[in-house]
């Protein structure tokens, strides 16, 4: 498996071991998160069901930043409590990561207010270690104590201008390559404030995140990812706090996913191009597309240009991709009405038993994992999917069973297929169908017809033939 490193600026082989601890980059929770943010954890969730994929067992840790400027205005300017304010915004986070299918079952989500405490005392030991300096506003990194300071993000610390703190009114600082590691309480911070050494303050951005991986990890990260727009002066800033502590690097591996575009532009409200998910639902998509087309349209390491055509063009390609696996049902049985779950399900479960999961050399699993264990190349990966289904429809002869397997163990990453025995049928055409069933044994052929017909206005096509029943969503 190999990666690109940021740090080195290289595709390197991950190292082959039992576990993996990787941090991530969070939300800031002062609003909805944006399809440019879902991108980039997309690209994790990847990432992480890869790694689950090939063996490793995976330890993840995402921060929630729910106190920075941006956080403390928008809740003064609502007249809510800061944390009442970002439990709303946190709250909507989760639900778009349950409601697009992320795997939550490796990832501990830690707060920025949780861990005030060990922000102060790494910023102590900053300065007694003569990396930091407290001035009138608060107390600063010093980076020229740092000799790699501007390696990572290949800058000269000569030119690094105002601004690298995150702020552009940080006067009283040493060098304008310095940044705020405690931000001393303002007027405009109301209430909003903890108390320290340096009197009642917050901490600034950069020292959340660094502060918190030294906590989680204090030997260093495997894996730390985010946006590439974090890597200068965040993650170059959040390296600096723990590689002045310790003698470790702060991770092996970087990875950092590309801007996502909308129309060729840069996202913003101004422009009126600006989505949510919530957005895109009241447009019409499901999750399942949103997911398959901001994960697999493009490399992560590929700017993502996202059209509301392309975004209907995933919807016809999902599409396409759960009509095969209905036709490939169809070939692998000829039991009549094989949807329902109690004809189908024991034999489905006798297919896909682990131990008896096998794929050779140029199966569809093997070939697909090449591709992803190449740099999670995915669109490479998708085409492996999509010249098998084409083949298909050439007449050209594959392997029923194990593609069947391979595409049940594929939807373990992607999670986006529909297996008709799981979730084809909601409740309502259940019973549309169900209701079909008991007039066809009664050979009510017209109630039989009229029921197909109200199926097909609910997008499920029936086909009926000598063998059996077979179903599909359109």
């Amino acid at each position: 498996m190999k990666f690109y490193n940021s740090l080195t600026k290289n595709l390197e082989i991950f190292p082959k071991k039992d576990s993996v601890n990787i941090y991530s980059c969070g939300p800031t929770v002062y609003d909805f998160a944006h399809i440019g943010n879902l991108r980039t954890f997309l690209f994790e969730d990847l990432l992480i069901r890869t790694l689950k994929d090939d063996g490793y067992q995976v330890t993840h840790t995402r921060n929630i930043t729910d106190i920075d400027d941006k956080t403390i205005q928008s809740a003064q300017e609502q007249k809510i409590p800061l944390l009442e304010f970002t439990s709303k915004y946190t709250e909507e986070f989760f639900n778009d990561l349950k409601n697009l299918n992320f795997d939550q079952s490796s990832t501990t989500y830690l707060k920025a207010t949780d861990y005030i405490a060990p922000m102060i005392v790494m910023i102590q030991e900053l300065i007694d270690k003569n990396h930091a300096y407290e001035t009138e506003d608060g107390v600063y990194f010093k980076t020229s104590s740092f000799n790699h300071y501007g390696d990572f993000a290949g800058l000269n610390l000569e030119n690094i201008q105002q601004g690298a703190s995150g702020s552009n009114s940080d006067f009283t600082k040493e060098d304008f390559g310095d940044f705020v590691l405690w931000k001393k309480h303002k007027e405009s911070d109301g209430d909003v404030y903890w108390e320290s050494t340096w009197g009642k303050g917050r901490p600034g951005w950069h020292t959340e995140c660094a502060a918190m991986v030294n906590h989680q990890y204090p030997e260093g990260l495997d894996i730390h990812t985010g946006g590439i727009d974090l890597l200068f002066p965040h993650h170059t800033n959040e390296k600096a706090h723990c590689e002045c502590l310790s003698s470790k690097p702060m991770a092996k591996f970087w990875l950092h996913a590309t801007h996502l575009l909308v129309d060729n532009k840069k996202m913003s409200k101004s422009l009126g191009n600006f989505y949510t998910v919530r957005d895109l639902i009241d447009k019409g998509f499901d999750y399942k597309t949103i997911r398959f087309y901001l994960q697999t349209e493009a490399h992560y390491r590929t700017p993502l240009n996202f059209t509301i055509e392309g975004l209907k063009g995933a919807e016809s390609a999902l599409k396409r991709v759960n009509n095969f696996i209905c036709e490939i049902i169809e070939k692998l049985t000829t039991t009549p009405n094989y949807q329902l779950k109690e004809n189908f399900d024991t034999y489905l479960n006798d297919l896909l038993k682990e131990n008896a999961y096998t794929y050779s050399d140029d199966s569809l699993k093997e070939n697909f994992n090449k591709h992803l264990h190449d740099d999670l190349n995915i669109p490479g990966a998708m085409g492996e999917i999509f010249t098998t289904i084409n083949n298909f429809y050439k007449g050209i002869a594959i392997d029923i069973e194990n593609t069947f397997k391979d595409l049940e163990r594929i939807n373990h990453i992607l999670d986006v297929f529909d297996f008709p025995h799981e979730n084809i049928l909601n409740d309502t055409t259940q019973k549309l169908y169900d209701l079909r069933i008991i007039a066809r044994q009664e050979k009510n052929w017209s109630e039989s017809d009229r029921l197909r017909d109200e199926l097909l206005s609910h997008g499920i096509e029936i086909r009926d033939s000598k063998d059996g029943v077979s179903i599909r969503k359109i």
